[in-house]
């Protein structure tokens, strides 16, 4: 049967009210009615193109008529219109069909006596169906008039189709071409510049060989993998690495991403998530000559840190937009500068991808499209997916943008990036707006340990940097480079979402105690008679307060610097000592008289309290009653334990808690600088005196130390429950201020914490005025408030295995964020029999003046294997710009700025043999400081 006339009937009066909020498969039906009458070989046995009507008017010229009614509307077709059509020998098609099958259903009486055209030239045929439908839809998104030459495009549509039918595929394509320019001018009407798709191709281990399609395509398209995964498709999938490579060569296949891994940011120091992007890269660089210079990731994972870390790698945009679980914010406009705390800006793609699998996509394709050309500075599209993941109608784009870019030019990040405009909008996020799914998703994949895995990482980061400082420290003392700490960090960061694994955990101490003895022997010492004492070495680049028992010295050191205070008490001899930063001191026995003062006892019945507080311990509850600081009157902070009970909704700010009752509460520790208060008892239901768990803490303070040290140890009776944010095992804190400023420490910046849920593994800050409490939280991340006073640590939830947590509670601390580091662990210890060091019993080799900035990592400078000067990356953790001072035992020569890559960023002031760095606030930086081969020893 041969066609004289192809339509399809619509449930609308005009194109004005086509129906495009259709979803599923009414919308695919919707479209392969549509697209399927573009075929070549209806074309040609028609000469024209399809025409429609409204489903309630059909036409009534119906004889030789091929009509095609999709699902959406077919029960308002006239009735009696289905033998209309039959008597007229014309053809009704109804019914949400897939196009495949439409044809196949259409051509079985129409293929005839002709040769069908090749499935590729009859793609592109039916892709110019689509686009004509969306570029006629986009003219009226656009409030616009059409100007389409319908008769031109007729014309040649038929003649390309005729073409294609008697074989002539070079011809068809012309007129093709023709075709699609006619829809590209009728969008320049109204829209004269180019709009854009961003099209974002996931990959797994065994997604290269569906990718092989995409690469030769001849489309732009962007692939987003981790190093991790580049590194295992290269050694599986050579060949697909190899197109690979030269596909990014050529501009076909952009590609995003950098980290080794999608690890858990938020959770993690700055030092770690760098040596992540800095391994990724590296791989690229071996497998493809080629590194990302857009980033992106599929699992939730950015902070505020993350836009001075990207532009200090050599990144040109980012794709801020979360593809799985969590939230992230959005920008006003599609395209912005996204900026950190540091001012530090890029250009970054910040909304959510529209979902290729679905028909709806692409029916609503010209409304979405119109909106974005109406909102955004750069009209963008941005498509995420699976390969072999889309729908058809995705292809049918991709057909068309090979023509023309009417609907939009397909490109790679990279060229979005460089080509499009600057972005007038900044967006500078914080950290509350960003939903992170961590815990949620640990609990529900029966993860073990979804809380103590982040302690044990932040405990092992601080050896690790321990050891780190250490060798440098060696290194520039001995005057050759030292050790090979940088081994055992990768395990540590590879580690960081792992379980226990004590062969690193002794690799660690090792690896610590192996550059401080390297240390210790390096320092020059006196011409003296040896004598037994401690050497405390303090790898932090800030003064440490140390704790050290020094049990094996005859009797206690005088309390002079730079020994704070000393005692005995008789198992046990306690002394605290102010260690210079990146430096030691030495501890030994004296018979001097001087000792710390007896004074008041540190701890007595339910108090405890040394030059800065006062802290109560409630003996019927077990808890802390009260902290009071001697500078200011009232309650700073109090403390329970406690088990929030499960709860049907996702959150019951009334949900009920168990109740502390005390069993015992003792004084087990007092001398003249320690004092301990030990509580036990259980944890009972809210309406009964059912035990839920019991627990013992641990309430400890040292004299000279404005920290409470708290040691929980609890065994729970009853189980946490599914949703791991109603229902778990806390530590409680309680303020009496409502309207107090509560901040966190996330990457080691400060960020305010507004949210009911957030993640601080560092410390919390409480401001009440110019009264500031501080919760060290060790590593444990999760943290909810409630009410506008109350906050719950996380101790235990479901799967969580650690039973024994530590807490600090400081006031009024100069640097919570030196505090944190340094609660973490405590400083290495040689214990010598040797002469005192040369000059001063305590010295340091380096030093940073400003008490917001930290050092995060310091390395050598090595020239002709000789120790030449120091690599130092320094944090402003305050949130303020400074001015730091960097000195070293050695007078600097010069200095520079660089980035993260190796780059010179410009050169630092030299005064007085110190290098003067000026500093944002939140700003973190690398600097260089070298001095000549026979620098003079300050």
């Amino acid at each position: 049967m041969t066609y004289r006339h192809t339509s399809i009937l619509l449930p609308c009066h005009g194109l004005e009210d086509f129906p495009t909020h259709h979803e599923g498969k009414d919308a695919d039906g919707l479209l392969a009615a549509w697209t399927a009458l573009w075929h070549p070989v209806l074309l040609a046995s028609t000469g024209a193109v399809p025409s429609w009507y409204r489903v309630e008017s059909p036409p009534t010229d119906l004889e030789a008529r091929l009509i095609v009614v999709p699902g959406v509307c077919q029960h308002l077709t006239p009735p009696g219109f289905s033998q209309l059509v039959a008597v007229a020998r014309g053809r009704l098609i109804t019914g949400n069909l897939r196009r495949e099958h439409l044809l196949e259903r259409i051509l079985g009486p129409a293929a005839g006596a002709r040769e069908a055209p090749s499935s590729d030239l009859v793609g592109d045929f039916l892709a110019l169906g689509y686009a004509y439908l969306q570029v006629q839809l986009l003219t009226r998104q656009m409030r616009y008039a059409t100007h389409l030459d319908d008769a031109r495009l007729s014309t040649e549509a038929v003649s390309g189709a005729r073409a294609a039918v008697a074989g002539d595929e070079q011809t068809a394509r012309e007129r093709l071409t023709a075709c699609f320019d006619l829809l590209v001018q009728e969008r320049a009407h109204y829209y004269t510049v180019n709009a854009y798709i961003l099209d974002l191709l996931l990959a797994a281990p065994t997604t290269g060989g569906s990718l092989e399609d995409y690469l030769a395509a001849h489309v732009p398209v962007n692939l987003l993998l981790t190093g991790e995964l580049l590194a295992s498709v290269a050694e599986s999938q050579p060949r697909f690495t190899e197109a690979l490579r030269q596909a990014v060569g050529t501009g076909m296949v952009g590609l995003v991403g950098g980290q080794w891994t999608d690890d858990r940011v938020p959770l993690l120091a700055c030092e770690t998530v760098l040596r992540g992007f800095q391994r990724g890269l590296q791989l690229f660089d071996q497998h493809l000559q080629s590194r990302p210079r857009v980033f992106g990731r599929r699992q939730f994972g950015v902070s505020p840190l993350v836009p001075q870390l990207l532009r200090r790698l050599g990144y040109e945009g980012a794709i801020h937009a979360v593809l799985s679980q969590g939230r992230y914010p959005e920008g006003a406009q599609i395209k912005f500068r996204w900026e950190g705390p540091d001012r530090s800006a890029l250009d970054t793609i910040g909304r959510t991808p529209l979902d290729v699998s679905q028909p709806g996509t692409f029916l609503a394709l010209a409304k979405k499209l119109g909106a974005t050309m109406d909102v955004d500075h750069v009209a963008t599209l941005f498509f995420v997916h699976w390969p072999g993941g889309a729908c058809t109608w995705y292809y049918d784009l991709r057909r068309a943008a090979r023509y023309g870019s009417m609907l939009g030019k397909f490109v790679t990040a990279q060229q979005y990036f460089r080509d499009t405009d600057y972005p007038a909008q900044v967006e500078r996020f914080r950290a509350d707006q960003y939903q992170s799914p961590y815990l949620a998703q640990a609990v529900a994949r029966r993860v073990p340990d979804p809380i103590s895995t982040s302690v044990r990482y932040w405990r092992r980061r601080a050896l690790c940097d321990a050891a780190g400082s250490l060798e440098m420290l060696a290194s520039v003392v001995r005057g050759r480079p030292h050790g090979a700490a940088s081994a055992v960090a990768d395990d540590v960061d590879r580690a960081a979402d792992g379980g226990v694994d004590d062969l690193l955990d002794q690799r660690l101490r090792a690896a610590v105690d192996v550059a401080a003895a390297h240390l210790a022997d390096g320092i020059p010492r006196r011409s003296a008679a040896a004598e037994a004492g401690y050497l405390v070495m303090n790898p932090s680049s800030f003064v440490r307060r140390e704790v050290c028992d020094v049990a094996g010295l005859e009797t206690l050191p005088a309390v002079e610097k730079p020994i704070y205070a000393a005692a005995s008490d008789g198992r046990h001899k306690h002394v605290v000592a102010d260690v210079p930063p990146m430096g030691f001191a030495w501890i030994a026995g004296s018979r001097r008289a001087r000792r710390t003062r007896a004074g008041q006892p540190l701890a007595e019945d339910g108090l405890l309290r040394n030059e800065y507080f006062e802290a109560h311990v409630d003996p019927r509850t077990g808890g802390l009653r009260a902290m009071y600081s001697y500078a200011r009157r009232g309650n700073c902070l109090s403390q329970q334990l406690a088990i929030r009970a499960s709860q049907a909704r996702r959150s019951v700010p009334s949900a009920p808690y168990s109740r502390m009752v005390a069993d015992r509460s003792d004084v087990t520790a007092q001398t003249a600088v320690f004092g301990e208060i030990t509580t036990e008892g259980h944890l009972l239901h809210p309406r009964g005196e059912k035990v839920l768990a019991r627990f013992r803490q641990r309430f400890r303070v040292w004299r000279g130390r404005r920290v409470l040290e708290l040691h929980i140890q609890l065994e729970p009776v009853m189980p946490s429950g599914d949703h791991p944010w109603n229902s778990y095992y806390a530590c409680r804190f309680a303020w009496a201020d409502e309207g107090a400023s509560v901040w966190r420490g996330v990457n080691q910046l400060r960020e305010k914490a507004e949210a009911k849920r957030f993640e601080a593994p560092n410390y919390i800050d409480i401001e009440e005025g110019d009264r500031r409490v501080t919760i060290l939280t060790g590593g444990l991340p999760y943290h909810r408030r409630v009410h506008e006073r109350m906050l719950d640590s996380l101790l235990i939830v479901k799967g969580e295995r650690a039973r024994v947590f530590d807490i600090g509670i400081g006031i009024d601390l100069k640097s919570s964020a030196q505090e944190s580091l340094a609660f973490l662990a405590p400083l290495p210890v040689v214990q010598q029999v040797a002469a005192p060091p040369a000059g001063s019993t305590s010295g340091w080799l380096f030093h940073i003046d400003s008490r917001n900035v930290v050092a995060t990592w310091w390395a050598p400078v090595v020239v002709d294997g000789e120790v030449r000067g120091v690599r130092v990356r320094l944090l402003e953790t305050a949130g303020r710009s400074t001015r730091a001072t960097l000195r070293g035992f050695r007078p600097f020569l010069a200095g520079c700025r660089r980035d993260f890559v190796g780059g010179n960023l410009g050169s630092c002031s030299v005064a007085d043999g110190a290098l003067a760095i000026e500093m944002m606030a939140n700003e973190w930086t690398e600097v260089e400081a070298t001095w000549t081969a026979t620098g003079e020893v300050l």
